[in-house]
């Protein structure tokens, strides 16, 4: 789904790529989507209902504490949710806490 997908090292050009990749593979977007976790508030970066359900957080080039946070929480209010963590540059994919961490090309 996102080896063809390449992104910007701008954050929010980041995000919106991604979500006009997924509008594409025919997927309906929230940017933004707020949460709250561990008393705090946040966001998660894009939400995607279509084939699957996506919770997806973009991160530099390693993933934050935070990312996990908000989608380990996500994904306790959406039990059928997928977690993603996208990462700028490719790398092998992998799974750490039910996350999948995968890299995606760079423009």
């Amino acid at each position: 789904m996102f080896n063809t997908i390449k992104i910007t090292d701008h954050a929010k050009t980041a995000q919106l790529e991604i979500a006009d990749h997924l509008e594409m593979l025919g997927y309906s977007i929230t940017l933004e989507y707020p949460i709250k976790y561990n008393s705090r508030d946040g966001r998660i970066d894009i939400v995607a209902n279509g084939e699957k359900h996506l919770a997806i957080e973009v991160d530099r080039s390693t993933p934050r504490k935070k990312s996990f946070e908000k989608l380990l929480k996500y994904q306790s209010m959406h039990s059928d949710a997928e977690l993603i963590i996208l990462l700028r540059g490719e790398r092998k994919p992998y799974i750490e806490n039910g996350v999948a961490v995968i890299g995606v090309k760079k423009c």
